[in-house]
């Protein structure tokens, strides 16, 4: 069996609900994180379930945060520390390392805040574009908010441009 995702690492996350394990899987190009609940599995036979299922990992981009069931239960629940603002300046896309403008935020072609999460899919998947053009169709946390209105800079047609 050719295995196309591995388990990277597996991990206690003080931000998810108890009795549940984060687990990073990756591909050549992507990593996503899976929260699981107990009993917990051996993370071979995990791993090899995964690839029986041909599993892929897939990105969405979007102009808002992008949340799961564990993330909403996560910001409900008045014991955990997450809050919305966490998860967007988490999911924030930055310029990379390498990049002159590393750690800058990329801002899309209407000037607004991109988003995005990697997930676990079994069987065939396609990245999703959820990004908008409309005004009402974002969300900053106050950090974000602050940084964008400092400078505003967005990539039209290969090129950097200041708005």
């Amino acid at each position: 069996m050719n295995k196309k995702l591995k388990v990277v690492k597996y991990f206690i996350d003080v931000y998810q609900p108890e009795n549940t394990i984060s687990v990073e899987v990756s591909n050549e190009k992507r990593k996503a994180t899976m929260v699981l609940q107990e009993p917990f599995p051996d993370m071979q036979e995990f791993e090899d379930e995964l690839n029986s299922l041909d599993s892929e990992i897939s990105m969405t981009i979007d102009n808002q945060p992008l949340l799961n069931v564990t993330d909403v239960k996560a910001i409900e629940n008045p014991d955990c520390p997450v809050t919305l603002d966490f998860i967007a300046n988490n999911q924030a896309i930055r310029f990379p390392k390498d990049h002159p403008l590393h750690g800058q935020l990329v801002l899309d072609i209407n000037g607004k805040v991109q988003y995005y999460r990697n997930s676990v899919h079994y069987g065939e998947s396609q990245d999703e574009d959820l990004r908008q053009a409309s005004k009402e169709h974002t969300y900053m946390s106050p950090e974000i908010e602050a940084e964008v209105n400092g400078k505003v800079l967005v990539i039209i047609d290969q090129a950097l441009k200041t708005l």
